[in-house]
C-alpha cells in the first residue's frame, strides 16, 4: 500500500468516530425505509446498536489516550460510503445489498487505516473494527441469501400460516 504518511492516533480515532456516526445514520435511514418484514428489519436495529458500540469504543480509546482533550471530528465522513442515494422505493433485498456494500467498504477502510499507523494499540483496534464490519457483512449476507432463495419468512407470516407446507397425516 502506498503510504502518504503515518496517521496519528488522534486522527485515526477521530476519523473512526465520524465513520461510525455516519454508519448509524445510514442504518437508521435504511430502517425507516423498511416497512414490511419486521423480523428482518430488526437486523437494522442490531446494526445500529453495533455501530453505536463501535463509536463508544473509539471514544473510550480517545479518552484513555488523550485525557481531558476535546475530540475534533472531521467536518465530513472520510470513509467512502455506498455510492448514490438509496431509492425510496428500494426493496428489502436492495436495502440489504446496499448495507452489505457499506460493510465491505468499512472493513477495507479500517484495514487500510491500520496499515497507515505504527501505533500498535491503534492498529489492533482498527483491525478489530474491520473484523466487526466483516461479521456485520456476514449477518446481512445470510438474510440476503435467504431472500434470494425465496426462503424468507417473517414471523407474522408464520403465525398466519403463510409459506408453510402442509405436514402430517
Amino acid at each position: 500500500m502506498n503510504r502518504e504518511r503515518d496517521l496519528t492516533t488522534l486522527e485515526l480515532i477521530s476519523i473512526g468516530i465520524k465513520a461510525e456516526s455516519s454508519a448509524v445514520e445510514l442504518y437508521e435511514r435504511m430502517k425507516g425505509m423498511c416497512f414490511s418484514a419486521k423480523d428482518v428489519c430488526a437486523k437494522f436495529d442490531f446494526l445500529i446498536g453495533q455501530e453505536q458500540m463501535h463509536e463508544r469504543i473509539l471514544r473510550a480509546a480517545f479518552e484513555k489516550k488523550f485525557p481531558g482533550q476535546e475530540i475534533m471530528l472531521p467536518p465530513k465522513n472520510l470513509v467512502p460510503m455506498i455510492s448514490g442515494e438509496i431509492p425510496e422505493e428500494a426493496s428489502l433485498k436492495e436495502l440489504f445489498a446496499e448495507a452489505m456494500k457499506a460493510e465491505e467498504i468499512a472493513e477495507k477502510f479500517y484495514n487500510d487505516l491500520a496499515d497507515k499507523t505504527r501505533d500498535g494499540s491503534a492498529k489492533s483496534l482498527l483491525h478489530y473494527l474491520a473484523s466487526m464490519e466483516r461479521s456485520h457483512y456476514g449477518l446481512l449476507k445470510v438474510e440476503y441469501d435467504a431472500m434470494e432463495a425465496g426462503a424468507y419468512m417473517d414471523s407474522e407470516d408464520a403465525l398466519e400460516g403463510q409459506h408453510l407446507m402442509n405436514l402430517g397425516p
